[in-house]
């Protein structure tokens, strides 16, 4: 799914400013999105008390960020991968593409909602009446 997810990212930016730019992109976007869902599970599961509460800090999130953008060169930039990736997907029919699309978007924005709603539960679960 996260090749789909990057495809998708790759051919959008591939078609406005080149392919090495579009990969750098998708790696970038792909990236960030990880690093937002994985700070979203880990405040859910502090929400839970399966995790301890500490402290989300700009350096972890930093770090977080940083760690998937290397884990990103290594999965779709070294050797070339974007390339493999994007003959894997260009014979798409249109009701795959237009399927697809909706799934990227639906994934995009339930990780944006779920990081907005773990942001207003911490501060509320840190921060108490």
């Amino acid at each position: 799914m996260i090749d789909y997810i990057y495809y998708k990212f790759y051919k959008f930016y591939n078609r406005n400013e080149g392919q090495i730019v579009g990969a750098i992109m998708a790696m970038a976007i792909c990236g960030g999105l990880a690093s937002v869902n994985l700070i979203t599970v880990i405040v859910f599961l502090q929400a839970i008390k399966v995790l301890p509460i500490f402290d989300i800090t700009k350096f972890f999130a930093i770090i977080t960020t940083l760690f998937f953008f290397l884990l990103g060169y290594f999965v779709f930039l070294r050797k070339k991968k974007y390339i493999e990736i994007a003959n894997r997907f260009k014979n798409e029919t249109f009701l795959e593409r237009q399927d697809g699309r909706t799934k990227v978007l639906l994934y995009v924005f339930a990780s944006g909602i779920a990081f907005v709603l773990a942001a207003v539960f911490r501060y509320n679960v840190v921060h108490p009446y």
